[in-house]
């Protein structure tokens, strides 16, 4: 809430919202650093999102992984092992599995 009246009010004499202001001095001060006022609009949206939410998507993401997991072992049983789109599911299903375990690791951290 607080970011989004500092986005929306401005000052009395440049007519700037008080977030460019804030984004000017972090650019001053810091000039090495990102652009604050292209990350404040992401940082905001951010705030909205609820950890439950969070940790209901990465759970489900988990359980569509295992179940892929499980599609693929049956597929592989009727199927040749060498198959050029099995190795490439295979892969990919490695590369997903990794992801995930990183936004737990991620989550749990935060």
């Amino acid at each position: 809430a607080v970011v989004s009246t500092q986005s929306t009010g401005k000052d009395t004499v440049k007519k700037q919202t008080m977030v460019h202001h804030i984004a000017c001095m972090m650019h001053e001060n810091h000039p090495t650093q990102g652009d604050l006022h292209r990350e404040i609009g992401h940082t905001h949206r951010i705030g909205r999102v609820s950890y439950d939410e969070v940790s209901s998507t990465i759970d489900k993401m988990d359980e569509l992984c295992d179940r892929s997991w499980e599609d693929l072992r049956i597929i592989s049983k009727h199927t040749s092992s060498t198959n050029e789109i099995m190795q490439k599911q295979l892969t990919f299903l490695r590369s997903v599995a990794e992801r995930i375990n990183i936004l737990k690791l991620v989550f749990k951290r935060v």
